[in-house]
């Protein structure tokens, strides 16, 4: 991986250190073989992680395993109640619909100044200006 690549490794997840060293080569030489051998190694530097996978696993990879070292180094530097929250804001539309509680409205008449149908009358025309929400 280099000697760069390494240190940045052990400093995203320390405990890379504890991990069998001889499944590190055959692992990415798998991952290699499915993804190319500089996007396994950007894969593996993403998500440390994948080098705690056997190299049987690794060669069972699938394109989910890529697409995952991407959210994991894109939600990382949120930290541990990031992924929670993140979860949180999304199912607050379903939370609405359960509960027939405005909260999105009622939250933006509260910062606003304004009064919950006008927030409300807001987010509906924000929705209807996307296209992927008609």
């Amino acid at each position: 991986y280099g000697e760069e690549d390494a240190l940045a490794m052990v400093k995203v997840l320390p405990n890379i250190l504890a991990f069998d060293s001889n499944n590190f080569g055959p692992a990415l030489d798998n991952f290699g073989e499915i993804f190319g051998y500089d996007e396994a190694k950007a894969m593996v530097v993403r998500n440390p992680g994948l080098l705690g996978i056997s190299p049987e696993n690794a060669a069972t990879s699938t394109d989910q395993t890529m697409q995952f070292s991407y959210i994991i180094a894109y939600t990382r530097p949120i930290g541990k109640a990031g992924l929670p929250a993140i979860l949180g804001l999304v199912s607050i539309p379903g939370i609405e619909q359960i509960t027939h509680t405005p909260i999105r409205a009622e939250f933006l008449a509260a910062v606003s100044g304004g009064t919950t149908a006008e927030a409300a009358a807001g987010l509906q025309q924000l929705s209807n200006s996307l296209p992927l929400m008609n």
